[in-house]
């Protein structure tokens, strides 16, 4: 984010920063609703098997996954001093 700004300036990262804060919020609504409506208790994959097939299971899995191992360490570790 710093870099952007540095190149853009702070009003195209604000902008930028207000739209994803905007669906990110939305989504995580649309989440907590489904959730409070739905009478089991279920987690995301077990959410998106239920209302939108195994195949939303799967793609969901795969993303938690991916975020988790792979997506998760290049914050932890500082990514361009592995290279």
């Amino acid at each position: 984010m710093a870099f952007a700004r540095r190149l853009a300036g702070w009003p195209v990262l604000l902008f930028w920063l207000l739209i994803a804060g905007f669906f990110t919020t939305a989504s995580m609504l649309y989440v907590a609703e489904t959730t409070l409506r739905t009478k089991q208790n279920l987690q995301l994959p077990g959410l998106a098997q239920k209302y939108v097939g195994s195949l939303g299971a799967w793609l969901v899995f795969i993303s938690v996954v991916y975020t988790l191992k792979v997506r998760a360490p290049k914050y932890v570790i500082n990514y361009k001093s592995l290279f």
